[in-house]
């Protein structure tokens, strides 16, 4: 019998023998393939930062970013991270580490993925005038005090006077909505005012504070955090030429036209002064004053009814009856919102036109139209009128100006 060695060395293979041999020397070439250069373990570096804001409030500034979740080659990050924020002075130059010289280390905290917060006391030198330009970034630090540098975008801040907190401040319920007032600023600068309304009689609403907080009356809003916020919380500002001109004794304000008669509100004020250094609009917060509350009750009567006039009349006879004197009235209707209606007086008159007798109430429920037909009335007897208004909250107004009339006289029907 003639073996594999025999007819491998006569040159005879069979086909299975060949394809063995082919898969043997493919898994070969296969496990000697080059993988390419080996991957370096990674060094948990944080991304960097790309988010930062600065808002000054008194003699701090508070700082809010975003520390990343991830490294720099996209892999969750481990291990405790510390955010180290520094400051400089004026507007830096360009992204290079000479740049950043220049920003000096002012505080480290720790931090966490997510959005992050801390403030930065000023030094005394900063915190008089005049007014400079702050640059803050932020850099955050892995458990091995490793980072992928500073972030890739600065807030900007200012350093100077701070404005007092605003004094006096009242809240006072009126006819056209809240009315805040505060001492005027003593160094006779227009300041801004923000106010912070929350809205007392509704049930706390916790929500995300939107990128554009709502604007009330044109005002600007203030800048907030963006942190769990509530719903009832309404912002608004009086800039210093509005609250310039509501000056009187010493005292500055505005008015909340948005503040709704039936709610109770609380108000904290903060004064702001503003300036734009290097193409940056910037603000300087004072400390909040202790808040104010108003229960805006609608006390506030309507406008007394004008433009009445009366009519005299006589209804048709019928079946040879006497005919029926009547007065009519009319006058223009009132424009408030919550009218809920009129009400009519009549008093007797003597011939001359001097009242007589008391003043009644001719409509025990306010009528809705303004009109009125007064068919209680005697022939050739003179009487005055007068009208009121009345809002749905029960204020009545003052009367309307007086009008006399003098009831027409009988006529007997014919018989039929």
């Amino acid at each position: 019998m003639q073996t594999q060695a025999d007819e491998l060395g006569s040159g005879k293979i069979s086909v299975q023998s060949g394809a063995s041999v082919l898969l043997l020397c493919t898994t070969l070439l296969a496990g000697c393939a080059n993988p390419g250069p080996p991957r370096p373990p990674s060094l948990q570096l944080p991304s960097l930062v790309g988010d930062l804001s600065a808002e000054r409030v008194g003699d701090r500034v508070l700082l809010h970013w975003t520390t990343p979740s991830q490294t720099t080659d996209k892999l969750d990050i481990r291990g405790a991270l510390t955010a180290e924020i520094c400051r400089s002075a004026g507007a830096p130059v360009a992204n290079t580490k000479k740049s950043f010289a220049a920003c000096v280390m002012v505080k480290r905290v720790p931090a966490v993925p997510g959005p992050s917060s801390a403030w930065d006391d000023l030094p005394v030198p900063l915190l008089a005038d005049p007014v400079t330009l702050l640059t803050y970034r932020v850099e955050i630090f892995n458990a091995a005090g490793r980072s992928s540098g500073k972030s890739t975008v600065a807030a900007y801040s200012s350093a100077g006077a701070a404005p007092s907190p605003a004094a006096s401040l009242t809240a006072t319920a009126s006819e056209a909505g809240a009315v805040i007032r505060w001492k005027k600023d003593a160094g006779g600068e227009n300041l801004a005012v923000d106010l912070l309304r929350k809205n007392l009689s509704a049930p706390a609403t916790p929500t995300r504070k939107p990128a554009s907080l709502p604007v009330h009356r044109g005002k600007s809003v203030q800048p907030g955090n963006t942190g769990p916020s509530d719903s009832n919380e309404v912002h608004l500002r009086a800039d210093g030429a509005e609250a310039s001109q509501a000056a009187k004794d010493g005292f500055a304000g505005t008015v909340d036209t948005s503040a709704v008669m039936g709610q109770t509100y609380s108000y904290i004020a903060q004064q702001v002064r503003l300036a734009t250094l290097d193409g940056h609009a910037l603000e300087i917060r004072s400390q909040p004053a202790p808040a104010v509350t108003v229960e805006m009750r609608d006390t506030f009567p309507p406008k007394s009814p004008t433009g009445l006039a009366t009519i005299p009349g006589l209804a048709d006879a019928a079946n040879g009856s006497p005919t029926a004197a009547y007065i009519d009235l009319s006058w223009e209707p009132n424009s408030e919102p919550d009218l809920a209606g009129y009400l009519v007086y009549r008093q007797l008159a003597r011939p001359n036109g001097d009242p007589q007798g008391p003043l009644g109430k001719m409509t025990p429920l306010p009528i809705a139209a303004p009109a009125y037909r007064d068919v209680a009335v005697a022939p050739g007897q003179r009487y005055i009128y007068s009208v009121t208004a009345v809002d749905a909250s029960g204020n009545e107004s003052a009367p309307s100006a007086k009008a006399q009339e003098v009831a027409a006289a009988q006529n007997v029907g014919s018989p039929h």
